[in-house]
């Protein structure tokens, strides 16, 4: 098998160095100028690898199409410390990422970026594309949605298909008394949408910014989406050029996309995005 990355390398930044990642860079002689360099950031808790090591293949996806990757920890997360700081965990997460983009020019003259992650990653993706310029697109894995009628009637059918009520019936009955058993715990990272009003108005002026946006869903966030066109219902009234906002959804696969079949789904998806993102 030949070689499509030039090295996976340690990259460190922020103060004194102490955060972490790994930087792939791509065999290709394509000035870094030119072409976005991809940040993919942390999924909830989990290290830079991502869930099943999506990240590192998707990674070295990139690098055969000539695109850069950096697969970060931010900090408290994986090999990173913590920074104590007098700000949130949102925010505090987002200059760890502002300050990845800064070293990253620094080091091999990056100067537009595309960020992306799953559910808490997606989350720090759009929380830095609002406030950073250098951000020109976002790939968000189970980010923002929310349920429209078409979802309830998506959903009211499948619970009560005629075919599968009786075996989800029966296997409530045994999850319920499981849970019983098991305190429950607070999510480690909460997650609330903004406004669906406010949000329509972020997005409508991150398009007139120029910033490209994929949202990509699986089947694993049930509770609040449940059909590919949901999304595009959801940002109906934000003017926008062709293919400036898409959206895929990937009923087959789970939140960490355990199955190795859903992750070559969402690694080619998320290349050809990227392939036909506007170079300079």
């Amino acid at each position: 098998m030949s070689k499509v990355f030039e090295e996976e390398r340690i990259f460190t930044w922020g103060l004194e160095g102490q955060l972490i990642g790994i930087l792939t860079s791509p065999t290709s002689t394509i000035p870094q100028s030119e072409t976005p360099v991809v940040i993919l950031l942390n999924a909830g808790l989990l290290h830079r690898v991502g869930p099943f090591r999506l990240y590192v293949n998707l990674s070295r996806a990139l690098a055969a199409q000539g695109v850069t990757t950096l697969r970060l920890d931010l900090s408290g997360v994986g090999d990173s410390p913590i920074r104590h700081t007098p700000i949130n965990e949102t925010e505090r997460a987002v200059t760890d990422v502002q300050e990845a983009m800064t070293a990253l020019t620094e080091s091999i003259g990056a100067t537009t970026f595309i960020l992306g992650g799953i559910c808490w990653g997606a989350d720090i993706s759009w929380e830095t594309a609002r406030v950073d310029n250098r951000v020109k697109g976002i790939a968000l894995l189970d980010g923002f949605a929310y349920r429209t009628m078409r979802y309830h009637l998506v959903s009211y059918a499948k619970k009560f298909h005629p075919d599968t009520l009786l075996k989800k019936l029966k296997r409530w009955i045994a999850l319920s008394r499981r849970l019983e058993q098991v305190p429950q715990a607070a999510e480690a990272f909460p997650r609330d949408f903004l406004p669906h009003r406010v949000l329509v108005k972020e997005v409508q002026r991150l398009c007139d910014r120029g910033v490209r946006f994929f949202f990509i869903f699986s089947g694993g966030v049930a509770d609040y989406y449940n059909h590919r066109a949901q999304i595009e219902a959801n940002l109906a009234s934000v003017k926008r050029e062709v293919d400036q906002v898409k959206g895929e959804y990937l009923a087959s696969a789970d939140h960490t996309y355990s199955m190795a079949t859903d992750r070559r789904a969402l690694i080619s998806l998320i290349s050809g995005w990227i392939s036909a993102f506007p170079r300079k």
